[in-house]
């Protein structure tokens, strides 16, 4: 069997800057709400029920490292660990992060779900993301990831 090629590692060019991730952390009295969902080909909706929800601050540097993990090898996720949140979806894939600073957070779940095929059952689904925007401390955002 012939081997097959590892993804590159690829790095962001954005520099860490842990300072500004450290500051958005901190505790504030903000809430991000939501609902996390995909559809089927067929027009069926998947819920993310009982799938994790992350939730970290949308600097330069993560957004970099969120494309760059769709399609490459990074070792940008181990620097954001600290200050990634998380959550579970209820059964309708609702969510809510509660005690966050006003600032812009990035959010990510992946749904995936069997499909038989004629070798088995075959995963398949993909993740969802969206993009909250808190702007005064105390306010609460609904947001949808689709």
């Amino acid at each position: 069997m012939p081997a097959q090629n590892p993804r590159p590692v690829v790095e962001p060019t954005s520099p860490f800057d842990e300072t500004e991730l450290r500051a958005a952390a901190e505790p504030g009295t903000s809430t991000v709400t939501g609902q996390a969902f995909t559809k089927t080909v067929g027009g069926d909706v998947r819920y993310a029920a009982g799938v994790p929800i992350f939730l970290v601050p949308a600097t330069t540097y993560v957004q970099q490292c969120a494309e760059i993990m769709r399609n490459y090898n990074s070792t940008c996720s181990s620097k954001l660990a600290p200050y990634i949140r998380r959550e579970t979806g209820d059964g309708e894939g609702r969510f809510a992060f509660r005690n966050l600073k006003p600032g812009m957070y990035h959010l990510e779940a992946t749904i995936t779900w069997g499909v038989p095929t004629g070798y088995g059952i075959q995963q398949t689904g993909g993740t969802v993301r969206a993009v909250a925007q808190i702007a005064v401390d105390g306010e609460t955002v609904n947001v949808i990831l689709q």
